[in-house]
Formats: C-alpha cells, sequence, structure tokens
C-alpha cells in the first residue's frame, strides 16, 4: 500500500497528521517542528513510508510551495543559519483540511445511494 500510494496523498495524509498534531500540541502551536520530526513520526504512527530522508525533504517542500506550511529558520547564538527548519501550519493549510474534513461525510452518505442506484441498473439490465 505504501509503495503504490499516490504522491498526492501522502502528502494529503501528512497534511491531515500535521493538522492533527498541531490541535493536539501546545508547543506545536507557539513553537512549531522539525521537519524531520514531522515526518518521522507521520510514518511511525501511520506505517505510511517515504522511500529515504530526500523524499520525506521533498514532501514538506511540496506542502510548502502550496502555501499549507510556513518555515522559520532556526538560528545558532552566533546568528548563523542552520539548515533544519521549523515547520508550522498556515491558515490556508488549516483551511483545507477543514474543508476535506467537510466534504468526507457527504461523499460517505452520497456512496450508499450510488451504490443502491447502480445494483438497481444492474438488475435491471440483467432482468433479475
Amino acid at each position: 500500500m505504501n509503495s503504490k500510494m499516490k504522491l498526492g496523498e501522502k502528502d494529503e495524509r501528512l497534511l491531515k497528521y500535521i493538522y492533527d498534531e498541531y490541535e493536539k500540541n501546545s508547543v506545536f502551536q507557539q513553537y512549531g517542528q522539525y521537519a524531520l520530526t514531522i515526518v518521522s513520526s507521520f510514518e511511525e504512527d501511520t506505517g505510511i513510508e517515504f522511500e529515504d530522508a530526500g523524499a520525506q525533504l521533498e514532501a514538506i517542500n511540496r506542502l510548502l510551495k502550496q502555501g499549507w506550511i510556513e518555515t522559520e529558520p532556526i538560528r545558532t547564538k552566533t546568528s548563523v543559519q542552520i539548515t533544519d527548519k521549523v515547520r508550522r501550519l498556515t491558515p490556508l493549510g488549516i483551511e483545507h483540511v477543514e474543508q476535506r474534513r467537510k466534504i468526507a461525510p457527504k461523499l460517505l452518505k452520497a456512496t450508499p445511494t450510488a451504490a443502491e442506484i447502480i445494483g438497481r441498473f444492474f438488475k435491471g439490465f440483467l432482468g433479475k
């Protein structure tokens, strides 16, 4: 399942995971979280794996390009920027997840109705 999952699906699940962690954790809300920490926790909790650390960072960068998360450079005491950055959800990212969650219950309600219609069609088509 993990290797066959499309990149868009992984990105969506990663964004939802970040959203859930953001909602649960006040420290995350206030200070953000390291990118590799987020993705490693995501992999452990969901069982969905990325190929390597490069793929993990690429997924974070895709979320960044969509405008769903933001970065803050981490600086040392000597004001030298280090490469690992803290990630936070943006209002756009929060809105995206909330919109997706509003759509899901409607799809679940529509699915049995659609299945029923298709079932009736096939019964009529087959003459049963």
